[in-house]
């Protein structure tokens, strides 16, 4: 796998290890999070309301309501956690929080 960009010094690796390393891995959460949200909001309310019918094989969802859901719940929630992904400015890696940054 090719790398779309070039480092020339190595003190700009730090950079890039910290800030959008750490940028990255917490995008990676939140839509990982998302995906286990959106796996469990749907299918639950179904299995209480199968105890509520008494399991006669009908549905609570339209398929108006089943479409929707899953458009709105597979691109909406991604797209915006890419969009204010940055849980650390990348200012706040200054001169006075220097020590927080030289573990990483």
């Amino acid at each position: 796998m090719s790398s779309d960009f070039v480092i020339k010094r190595f003190n700009h690796l730090r950079r890039l290890i910290c800030v959008h390393g750490r940028y990255s891995y917490w995008r990676t959460t939140q839509v990982v999070m998302l995906c286990f949200y959106k796996n469990l909001a749907f299918p639950l309310p179904l299995f209480w309301y199968t105890f509520y019918s008494w399991a006669n094989g009908t549905t609570s969802y339209d398929s108006l309501l089943i479409t929707l859901f899953n458009t709105f719940f597979t691109s909406l929630p991604p797209f915006f956690a890419g969009l204010f992904d940055i849980d650390v400015r990348e200012v706040s890696r200054g001169a006075r929080n220097a020590g927080r940054w030289d573990n990483c």
